[in-house]
């Protein structure tokens, strides 16, 4: 007869609770096709694309409806974006031009609606990746036009096609850099880490050549100095700190060497002059016009037009057609003399708003890809003082600038699903 023993050890049930988060969903394969090929037709001018452009148009706006209960809450944290656009379509009422103001304005408020609703769907990740494989049917597509990249390519200039494939270069880099992406992924962005460099170099673009190397140096400082030494405790806080102090005794260094002139300087070696190739005299111009219409501007479409003198006077003096839109080359300038201070105080709070956010991203997950996004930003800063892309609809530079602030706000969150008791088994010992 076999005896059994009791345990020794007694056996306590303990009731935790717990919270319980749902994973971020990836969006499905067709949704990032329609998403690609609406960066591609807004990142590289293709004739005949504006068919396909309005129906991602129609298609955003209906997932608008289909997906409120995750869009409007994006929307309602990015409130900042929908003021310009909101003022600029009242603009209409002094605008000379009041129906081609409207249009404008729909546009202006269309590109924020549409970026809340990419964001609100499709993960930061996903959007990286549509980006840069847009960026990369660009790149394919300027290079049997390497003997005109001087003159722009398949752009309308040079800058505006040197700052895409800059685009296309720091995602697909980031990508390359970033272990979590697929093997195939990252081989298939290698060679465009080889090609991009050499385009941007042959459109002689001194200032995308400068954000190129930046960029580039940041990427790889941030893959080996922020994230992989970061793990190690205080390091990141020691390398923020350090970086900044030692960019505070360069510039004081700087600015204290005697008949110092920092900007002339920075113009020769950049091959550039004191004119900024002539857009000192648009930015009279601009100045001018907004002197004589301070407070709202002159109204949405209400410059660039044919029948008005002192622009068909700084056309013809940039030998271009008769009726171009030529444009200030400052984001600023354009608001300013469009929609006046106040139009250009809501445009400087949207500009601080998406640096701060973009930041704080950063800050709180310093990833490759959050700091992709905040180098573009500072990158489309930087630009937004000689160029006025930033002032615009439909445009891959808007678009980044403002997803590089919203990426935390949507499809890349966990979702908190409430709270749910846990039962743990516990074994105990008597004493």
């Amino acid at each position: 007869m076999t005896t059994i023993a009791p345990s020794a050890e007694a056996t306590t049930d303990k009731v935790y609770l717990a919270k319980v988060y749902s994973e971020a969903p990836e969006a499905p394969i067709w949704e990032i096709g329609i998403l690609t090929a609406w960066f591609l037709v807004t990142y590289v001018p293709i004739p005949g694309t504006s068919p396909v452009l309005y129906l991602c148009v129609l298609y955003f706006v209906g997932q608008l409806f289909l997906s409120y209960k995750t869009v409007v809450p994006v929307m309602l944290k990015a409130w900042p974006l929908f003021l310009l656009p909101i003022f600029g379509f009242f603009s209409f009422i002094w605008s000379p031009y009041p129906s081609a103001a409207i249009r404008a304005g729909v546009f202006f408020l269309l590109t924020p609606l549409i970026i809340s609703v990419i964001v609100a769907r499709v993960q930061p990740r996903q959007i990286q990746r549509c980006l840069m494989f847009a960026g990369m049917i660009a790149t394919l597509m300027t290079i049997p036009l390497w003997a005109e990249l001087a003159d722009g390519g398949p752009y309308a200039h040079k800058n505006h096609m040197a700052v895409h494939i800059l685009f296309c270069l720091l995602f697909s880099l980031s990508a390359v850099l970033d272990r979590g992406e697929p093997t195939w992924l990252r081989l298939l962005a290698v060679p465009f880490v080889l090609v991009c460099p050499l385009i941007i170099i042959g459109s002689q673009s001194a200032t995308s050549l400068v954000m190129m190397l930046v960029g580039v140096v940041g990427l790889v400082a941030v893959r080996f100095l922020i994230v992989d030494l970061g793990r190690i405790q205080h390091m990141r806080t020691t390398l923020i700190m350090f970086g900044v102090i030692t960019t505070l005794i360069v510039t004081i260094v700087m600015l204290s060497f005697p008949n110092n002139d920092l900007v002339a300087s920075i113009l020769d070696a950049l091959g550039k002059d004191s004119s900024f190739s002539g857009r000192t005299a648009i930015w009279k111009a601009g100045a001018e016009v907004s002197a004589e219409y301070p407070i709202g501007g002159v109204g949405l479409e209400g410059f660039w037009q044919y029948d008005v003198g002192t622009a068909q006077t700084l056309v013809e003096n940039d030998y271009k057609d008769p009726g171009t839109k030529l444009g200030f080359h400052s984001a600023f300038l354009e608001v300013q003399v469009h929609l006046g201070y106040i139009g250009l105080s809501l445009f400087v709070l949207i500009i601080g708003w998406c640096i701060l956010n973009a930041f704080k991203r950063w800050a709180l997950v310093p990833t490759l890809g959050s700091s992709t996004f905040l180098l573009m930003t500072g990158v489309i800063l930087t630009f937004s003082f000689t160029e006025g892309w930033l002032w615009g609809t439909f445009n891959a530079v808007v678009t980044v600038f403002y997803v590089s602030a919203m990426s935390s706000f949507g499809a890349g969150q966990r979702e908190y699903m409430g709270t749910a008791r846990l039962h743990v088994d516990e074994q105990t010992s008597p004493s």
